[in-house]
Protein backbone atom coordinates (compact mmCIF):
# COMPACT_ATOMS: atom_id res chain seq x y z
CA UNK A 1 0.00 0.00 0.00
CA UNK A 2 3.03 2.39 0.78
CA UNK A 3 6.18 3.12 -0.49
CA UNK A 4 9.37 4.83 1.41
CA UNK A 5 6.44 7.06 3.09
CA UNK A 6 3.64 7.77 0.41
CA UNK A 7 0.35 7.13 -0.29
CA UNK A 8 0.43 4.94 -3.65
CA UNK A 9 -3.14 3.81 -5.48
CA UNK A 10 -5.60 1.48 -5.60
CA UNK A 11 -7.33 -0.16 -8.52
CA UNK A 12 -11.29 -1.51 -8.39
CA UNK A 13 -11.88 -0.47 -4.59
CA UNK A 14 -14.56 1.04 -3.18
CA UNK A 15 -14.07 5.14 -2.39
CA UNK A 16 -15.23 8.24 -0.96
CA UNK A 17 -13.72 12.25 -0.82
CA UNK A 18 -10.79 11.30 -3.34
CA UNK A 19 -9.77 8.13 -1.28
CA UNK A 20 -9.88 4.48 -2.34
CA UNK A 21 -10.93 2.43 1.07
CA UNK A 22 -10.82 -1.09 2.33
CA UNK A 23 -11.79 -2.18 5.58
CA UNK A 24 -15.09 -2.26 5.73
CA UNK A 25 -17.34 -5.46 5.18
CA UNK A 26 -19.58 -5.10 2.19
CA UNK A 27 -23.62 -5.43 1.59
CA UNK A 28 -25.87 -2.69 0.17
CA UNK A 29 -26.90 -1.43 4.05
CA UNK A 30 -23.55 -0.95 5.53
CA UNK A 31 -20.53 1.37 5.75
CA UNK A 32 -18.46 -0.18 1.93
CA UNK A 33 -22.35 -0.63 0.42
CA UNK A 34 -22.56 3.53 0.90
CA UNK A 35 -19.13 3.87 -0.67
CA UNK A 36 -18.68 5.00 -4.33
CA UNK A 37 -17.44 1.24 -6.69
CA UNK A 38 -14.36 1.13 -8.48
CA UNK A 39 -12.79 4.54 -7.59
CA UNK A 40 -10.02 5.74 -10.17
CA UNK A 41 -6.69 3.94 -9.74
CA UNK A 42 -5.01 6.86 -8.65
CA UNK A 43 -6.97 7.61 -5.62
CA UNK A 44 -4.48 6.70 -2.42
CA UNK A 45 -5.65 4.14 -0.09
CA UNK A 46 -6.58 4.16 3.25
CA UNK A 47 -7.61 1.21 5.52
CA UNK A 48 -10.19 1.39 8.21
CA UNK A 49 -9.20 -0.93 11.25
CA UNK A 50 -10.46 -1.78 14.32
CA UNK A 51 -8.84 -2.05 17.80
CA UNK A 52 -10.38 -3.39 20.98
CA UNK A 53 -9.78 -1.18 23.97
CA UNK A 54 -10.68 2.16 25.70
CA UNK A 55 -8.88 5.64 24.65
CA UNK A 56 -9.12 8.96 26.93
CA UNK A 57 -7.52 10.68 22.79
CA UNK A 58 -8.00 14.43 23.22
CA UNK A 59 -8.56 16.29 19.60
CA UNK A 60 -4.93 16.95 18.18
CA UNK A 61 -4.05 17.20 14.65
CA UNK A 62 -0.44 17.45 13.19
CA UNK A 63 1.39 17.32 10.15
CA UNK A 64 1.68 13.44 10.74
CA UNK A 65 -1.59 12.31 12.76
CA UNK A 66 -5.12 13.32 13.47
CA UNK A 67 -7.08 11.62 16.91
CA UNK A 68 -11.08 12.44 17.82
CA UNK A 69 -12.54 11.31 20.54
CA UNK A 70 -15.08 9.36 20.03
CA UNK A 71 -18.26 8.49 22.94
CA UNK A 72 -17.35 8.03 26.17
CA UNK A 73 -14.19 5.90 26.23
CA UNK A 74 -12.94 5.72 22.57
CA UNK A 75 -11.34 7.25 19.67
CA UNK A 76 -10.44 7.05 15.96
CA UNK A 77 -6.72 8.31 15.11
CA UNK A 78 -5.54 8.69 11.11
CA UNK A 79 -2.12 7.86 10.58
CA UNK A 80 -0.70 9.58 7.27
CA UNK A 81 2.82 7.71 6.75
CA UNK A 82 0.50 4.04 7.68
CA UNK A 83 -2.33 5.25 5.47
CA UNK A 84 -4.49 3.70 8.05
CA UNK A 85 -7.91 4.89 10.26
CA UNK A 86 -7.84 3.23 13.21
CA UNK A 87 -11.16 3.21 15.24
CA UNK A 88 -10.35 2.09 19.23
CA UNK A 89 -13.85 1.36 21.13
CA UNK A 90 -14.32 -0.91 23.99
CA UNK A 91 -16.94 -3.14 21.65
CA UNK A 92 -16.97 -3.26 17.44
CA UNK A 93 -18.50 -0.36 15.41
CA UNK A 94 -20.92 -0.45 13.18
CA UNK A 95 -19.85 0.30 9.51
CA UNK A 96 -22.89 3.13 9.21
CA UNK A 97 -21.12 4.82 11.90
CA UNK A 98 -17.82 4.37 9.94
CA UNK A 99 -18.91 5.81 6.93
CA UNK A 100 -20.79 8.80 8.96
CA UNK A 101 -19.48 10.60 10.78
CA UNK A 102 -16.13 9.02 11.67
CA UNK A 103 -14.75 8.65 8.02
CA UNK A 104 -15.28 12.55 7.62
CA UNK A 105 -13.59 13.18 9.99
CA UNK A 106 -10.29 11.27 9.07
CA UNK A 107 -10.73 12.11 5.50
CA UNK A 108 -10.54 15.82 6.43
CA UNK A 109 -7.04 14.93 7.92
CA UNK A 110 -6.00 13.32 4.87
CA UNK A 111 -6.94 16.29 2.71
CA UNK A 112 -5.01 18.04 4.11
CA UNK A 113 -1.88 16.39 4.07
CA UNK A 114 -2.53 15.44 0.65
CA UNK A 115 -3.05 19.37 -0.08
CA UNK A 116 -6.59 19.44 -0.94
CA UNK A 117 -9.29 21.38 0.65
CA UNK A 118 -12.07 20.19 3.01
CA UNK A 119 -15.11 22.04 3.59
CA UNK A 120 -18.33 21.26 6.24
CA UNK A 121 -20.37 21.42 3.17
CA UNK A 122 -22.71 19.49 0.40
CA UNK A 123 -22.45 19.67 -3.00
CA UNK A 124 -25.10 19.44 -5.60
CA UNK A 125 -24.64 18.18 -9.49
CA UNK A 126 -25.78 20.81 -11.41
CA UNK A 127 -25.47 21.38 -14.84
CA UNK A 128 -22.20 20.69 -15.61
CA UNK A 129 -20.61 20.64 -12.21
CA UNK A 130 -20.95 21.21 -8.89
CA UNK A 131 -22.33 23.55 -6.41
CA UNK A 132 -20.98 23.38 -2.99
CA UNK A 133 -23.85 23.79 -0.55
CA UNK A 134 -22.92 25.50 3.14
CA UNK A 135 -24.42 27.49 6.22
CA UNK A 136 -23.99 27.92 9.96
CA UNK A 137 -25.53 25.00 12.38
CA UNK A 138 -29.19 24.04 11.82
CA UNK A 139 -28.81 25.95 8.20
CA UNK A 140 -31.12 22.73 6.86
CA UNK A 141 -28.43 21.75 4.30
CA UNK A 142 -29.03 17.97 4.32
CA UNK A 143 -32.66 18.95 4.37
CA UNK A 144 -32.60 20.51 1.21
CA UNK A 145 -30.24 18.22 -0.50
CA UNK A 146 -32.25 14.71 -0.07
CA UNK A 147 -35.49 17.57 -1.12
CA UNK A 148 -32.75 17.95 -3.80
CA UNK A 149 -32.06 14.02 -4.45
CA UNK A 150 -35.97 13.27 -4.57
CA UNK A 151 -36.42 15.51 -7.15
CA UNK A 152 -33.47 13.70 -9.34
CA UNK A 153 -30.87 16.14 -8.47
CA UNK A 154 -27.62 14.24 -8.10
CA UNK A 155 -25.79 15.23 -4.58
CA UNK A 156 -22.19 14.78 -4.57
CA UNK A 157 -22.01 15.35 -0.87
CA UNK A 158 -23.83 15.54 2.36
CA UNK A 159 -21.51 16.90 5.66
CA UNK A 160 -18.03 16.73 3.93
CA UNK A 161 -16.87 18.59 0.67
CA UNK A 162 -13.24 17.49 -0.63
CA UNK A 163 -11.51 19.40 -3.49
CA UNK A 164 -8.10 19.51 -5.50
CA UNK A 165 -8.19 22.47 -6.48
CA UNK A 166 -11.62 23.22 -8.19
CA UNK A 167 -12.22 19.50 -8.58
CA UNK A 168 -14.77 18.22 -5.90
CA UNK A 169 -14.74 14.36 -5.02
CA UNK A 170 -18.28 12.83 -4.16
CA UNK A 171 -18.59 11.28 -0.90
CA UNK A 172 -20.60 8.22 0.60
CA UNK A 173 -24.26 7.81 -0.96
CA UNK A 174 -25.74 8.48 2.32
CA UNK A 175 -26.81 11.48 4.31
CA UNK A 176 -28.45 12.17 7.70
CA UNK A 177 -31.89 13.46 8.13
CA UNK A 178 -33.57 14.04 11.66
CA UNK A 179 -36.69 12.52 12.09
CA UNK A 180 -39.38 15.43 11.58
CA UNK A 181 -37.41 16.19 8.11
CA UNK A 182 -37.32 12.42 6.67
CA UNK A 183 -41.00 11.97 7.86
CA UNK A 184 -41.94 14.73 5.68
CA UNK A 185 -39.74 13.48 3.03
CA UNK A 186 -40.98 10.05 3.16
CA UNK A 187 -37.81 8.42 3.20
CA UNK A 188 -34.94 7.06 5.49
CA UNK A 189 -33.77 4.12 7.33
CA UNK A 190 -33.02 4.28 11.27
CA UNK A 191 -29.61 4.26 12.21
CA UNK A 192 -27.71 4.54 15.21
CA UNK A 193 -24.74 7.55 15.35
CA UNK A 194 -23.01 8.90 18.29
CA UNK A 195 -25.99 7.35 20.32
CA UNK A 196 -28.48 8.74 18.85
CA UNK A 197 -31.42 7.73 15.75
CA UNK A 198 -30.49 9.44 13.05
CA UNK A 199 -32.60 8.96 9.37
CA UNK A 200 -29.99 7.74 6.82
CA UNK A 201 -31.27 8.58 3.14
CA UNK A 202 -29.22 5.95 0.24
CA UNK A 203 -28.53 8.42 -2.21
CA UNK A 204 -28.16 7.50 -6.17
CA UNK A 205 -24.46 6.86 -7.63
CA UNK A 206 -23.46 9.76 -9.16
CA UNK A 207 -19.83 10.37 -11.28
CA UNK A 208 -16.54 10.26 -8.28
CA UNK A 209 -15.23 13.65 -9.25
CA UNK A 210 -16.58 16.96 -11.16
CA UNK A 211 -15.43 20.47 -11.33
CA UNK A 212 -16.72 22.91 -8.65
CA UNK A 213 -18.72 25.71 -10.71
CA UNK A 214 -20.17 27.75 -7.77
CA UNK A 215 -21.21 28.08 -3.94
CA UNK A 216 -24.43 28.42 -2.62
CA UNK A 217 -24.62 29.61 1.25
CA UNK A 218 -27.91 28.77 2.90
CA UNK A 219 -30.10 31.56 4.98
CA UNK A 220 -33.34 31.74 6.12
CA UNK A 221 -36.31 34.47 4.19
CA UNK A 222 -39.95 34.51 4.20
CA UNK A 223 -40.12 33.14 0.45
CA UNK A 224 -37.17 31.05 -1.87
CA UNK A 225 -34.99 33.77 -2.86
CA UNK A 226 -31.08 33.41 -4.83
CA UNK A 227 -28.97 36.61 -3.83
CA UNK A 228 -25.53 36.88 -5.64
CA UNK A 229 -22.64 37.12 -2.66
CA UNK A 230 -19.67 39.68 -3.23
CA UNK A 231 -15.94 37.97 -3.03
CA UNK A 232 -15.12 39.26 0.34
CA UNK A 233 -18.47 38.22 1.86
CA UNK A 234 -18.11 34.94 -0.12
CA UNK A 235 -14.54 34.66 1.18
CA UNK A 236 -15.63 34.77 4.85
CA UNK A 237 -18.44 32.75 4.93
CA UNK A 238 -17.14 29.41 2.53
CA UNK A 239 -13.10 30.18 4.81
CA UNK A 240 -15.35 29.78 7.81
CA UNK A 241 -16.68 25.95 6.52
CA UNK A 242 -12.79 25.18 5.76
CA UNK A 243 -12.00 21.38 8.15
CA UNK A 244 -8.26 20.80 9.11
CA UNK A 245 -6.43 23.98 9.05
CA UNK A 246 -3.09 22.48 10.37
CA UNK A 247 -1.92 25.82 10.21
CA UNK A 248 -0.40 25.78 6.83
CA UNK A 249 -2.72 26.81 4.25
CA UNK A 250 -3.36 30.90 3.70
CA UNK A 251 -6.41 32.69 2.78
CA UNK A 252 -5.33 33.23 -1.05
CA UNK A 253 -6.15 29.06 -1.39
CA UNK A 254 -9.67 30.32 -1.40
CA UNK A 255 -9.11 32.81 -4.22
CA UNK A 256 -10.05 30.37 -6.87
CA UNK A 257 -13.14 29.68 -5.08
CA UNK A 258 -14.97 32.84 -4.48
CA UNK A 259 -13.87 33.91 -8.13
CA UNK A 260 -16.61 31.71 -9.22
CA UNK A 261 -20.56 32.53 -8.67
CA UNK A 262 -21.59 32.36 -5.24
CA UNK A 263 -25.16 33.05 -4.09
CA UNK A 264 -27.03 33.15 -0.80
CA UNK A 265 -30.36 31.24 -1.07
CA UNK A 266 -32.79 32.20 1.38
CA UNK A 267 -35.23 30.43 2.06
CA UNK A 268 -38.75 29.53 4.42
CA UNK A 269 -37.89 27.43 7.35
CA UNK A 270 -41.04 25.42 6.61
CA UNK A 271 -40.69 22.65 4.85
CA UNK A 272 -43.54 23.07 3.00
CA UNK A 273 -41.75 25.45 0.78
CA UNK A 274 -38.85 23.17 -0.24
CA UNK A 275 -39.73 22.26 -3.65
CA UNK A 276 -39.63 25.82 -4.71
CA UNK A 277 -36.32 26.16 -3.31
CA UNK A 278 -35.17 23.55 -5.12
CA UNK A 279 -36.43 24.75 -8.34
CA UNK A 280 -34.35 27.86 -7.89
CA UNK A 281 -31.42 25.90 -7.66
CA UNK A 282 -31.99 23.86 -10.73
CA UNK A 283 -31.84 27.33 -12.87
CA UNK A 284 -28.25 28.33 -11.81
CA UNK A 285 -26.55 27.05 -14.00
Amino acid sequence: MYDDGHMTSSSAAPGAYGLAISGLTGGSTNGAGLLNANVPADWPSVQVRYEAGCSSAEMAVDDEHAAFPWGADGAVVARRAEGTITVVAPTPVSDDELVHPLLAWSASAFARWLGREAFHAGGLLIGDGVWGVTGDRGAGKSTLLAAAARSGVGVMADDLLVMSGTTAYAGPRCLDLRSEAAEYLGDGRVVQTRGRERHRVELAPVVTAAPLRGWILLAWADAPILVPVRPAEALVRIGAQRMMQLGTAGPERMLDHVALPVHELRRPRRLGGLNDSVDLLRQIA
